[in-house]
């Protein structure tokens, strides 16, 4: 196998290794909120310029990094520098559902003087209908059930959104 070759494979590689970090430590931020910074310096190392759900990743951590700080000032500049990169993001995939999942999950914990909340049910209904459609969408079964439990737990679901959320987590599950 030549260096081009081996380069090649290496490219491949690490972003799918850094799209499951970025997953894996997303779902530990309840934990602990500071691992955002950590997640973003992650991301931010790496070349992600080219891939718009590391984008989002890379967005959502900077912007959740805000609650780190103690600064006014570095709070909402972390903040808006993370949701340009979401917004980006967006644009690039607009049907992407884990980049809307991104999106959500900063608008339903902004705060609302920051005016981030615009899109919350646009992203919440494209998520359930793209799982409704295909519940195996994104690959990860385990990182898919978190999505949703999620989703049902704090962006506010109507009654008719609810039902597929639990039929969806219910279908998931069970394996079926």
């Amino acid at each position: 196998m030549g260096i081009a070759s081996i380069l090649l494979l290496l490219q491949l590689t690490v972003p799918s290794e850094l799209l499951q970090e970025s997953r894996r430590l997303f779902f530990r931020f309840e934990e602990d909120k500071c691992l955002s910074e950590a997640l973003f310096e992650t991301i931010d190392a790496a070349n992600t310029a080219n891939d718009p759900v590391l984008l989002a990743y890379k967005g959502m951590a900077r912007a959740t990094s805000a609650a780190c700080s103690y600064n006014p000032y570095t709070k909402y500049s972390r903040f808006q520098e993370g949701r340009l990169w979401i917004e980006q993001a967006v644009k690039a995939q607009p049907n992407n559902i884990e980049i809307r999942f991104m999106r959500l999950s900063v608008q339903v914990n902004a705060p609302h003087f920051l005016g981030y909340s615009g899109q919350l049910t646009e992203d919440r209904a494209m998520i359930l209908t793209g799982l409704a459609n295909d519940p195996t969408l994104l690959t990860d079964a385990e990182f898919t059930l978190k999505l949703l439990k999620f989703v049902a737990q704090t962006a506010q679901p109507l009654a008719i959104e609810r039902q597929q959320l639990d039929a969806l987590i219910n279908q998931l599950s069970h394996g079926k």
